[in-house]
């Protein structure tokens, strides 16, 4: 989950994720995961405002996933982490957060000027 440059506190932390979490629910939660149906045929119909966010390291879903994603939702936004893996938000933070805080100040930005997002949230 992480990259192999993830700092030692970051792998820390997740292992005190990892522990804390009720092995039964775990399992349970892999094997929902596991059942569930591809939605990837379902993306086209998206007409909403949408970020994809993907650590370039990310082996769970990888850039090449979060591309096919991407380009099957119109007008989204892909923003590739450089060096994170999937918990993209743990190891590079500053990153996140601030593809996260671009998208929605531009959003915001498109309302303020009449872009008509009101209902399509």
């Amino acid at each position: 989950m992480l990259a192999p440059g993830a700092s030692e506190a970051v792998r820390e932390e997740v292992r005190k994720i990892v522990a804390a979490n009720d092995r039964a629910g775990v399992a349970a939660a892999q094997r929902a995961m596991a059942a569930r149906p591809d939605s990837a045929p379902d993306l086209a119909a998206l007409h909403i405002p949408t970020l994809i966010l993907v650590g370039s390291e990310d082996s769970l879903t990888p850039p090449a996933e979060a591309r096919a994603m991407h380009e099957n939702i119109a007008g989204s936004r892909l923003v590739e982490i450089d060096g994170a893996g999937h918990l993209s938000n743990l190891e590079a933070p500053g990153a996140f957060n601030a593809a996260i805080e671009e998208f929605l100040i531009g959003r915001q930005a498109l309302g303020r000027a009449g872009g008509g997002l009101a209902g399509k949230w």
